[in-house]
């Protein structure tokens, strides 16, 4: 099977912040690659081909994002839309469900300020659930875990963190995900069999 770009994103905003790229140089990535006709995967596509043992084609490419904050709805989403792309947004559960609880005006804040953020303000960071309904005409949604397993005091196991990822997602969203992306990269083989007993 071919090997096939994926370009992960984390926030597209006008910041100066090594997580972020700006909507100039964003936009300019999305001509360039229409312009060589590139095909826009979304996470679903990707296991469709996997699935069918389809060759990936030397010009497709899959865009990812991590965490689903806010500008990604505010700024991502109306370029996708525009360049007719597709993509996977990565949705850490628990983040969202914060934003959904509450009204607030967003602030741009280095992403290192963003996860303070998240136990005071999380709607200020962070799409609410409707935004991401919203979305799913150009993203694929994906499991970031629940509670990102970043905190010093985690009280659910890893099992029930998957699970509850995914029951959210499909309460939510109406959609069944089979898409899963690790806390910062970090897993084992434990933790693959875990993830694979749940789908």
């Amino acid at each position: 099977m071919m090997c096939l770009p994926i370009l992960r994103y984390i926030h597209i905003r006008n910041m100066q912040d090594s997580h972020s790229v700006s909507l100039a140089n964003f936009e300019k990535q999305l001509q360039y690659l229409q312009k060589k006709d590139y095909q826009f995967l979304s996470l679903d596509d990707v296991i469709a081909y996997k699935q069918d043992n389809i060759k990936f084609s030397p010009r497709c490419v899959l865009f990812t994002f991590d965490g689903a904050w806010r500008d990604v709805y505010m700024n991502a989403y109306e370029l996708l839309k525009e360049y007719q792309a597709k993509a996977g947004l990565f949705v850490a559960t628990e983040w969202v469900d914060e934003a959904s609880k509450s009204a607030a005006d967003y602030i741009q804040i280095p992403h290192s300020e963003c996860k303070n953020a998240l136990l005071n303000n999380a709607r200020a960071v962070m799409c609410n659930w409707e935004e991401i309904h919203t979305m799913q005409d150009v993203f694929s949604i994906g499991s970031m875990t629940h509670t990102y397993q970043f905190k010093n005091i985690v009280s659910l196991s890893w099992h029930e963190d998957f699970e509850l990822s995914k029951r959210l997602i499909k309460e939510q969203l109406n959609r069944e995900t089979k898409h899963l992306a690790w806390p910062d990269g970090m897993y084992n083989q434990g933790l693959l069999r875990t993830a694979k007993s749940i789908g």
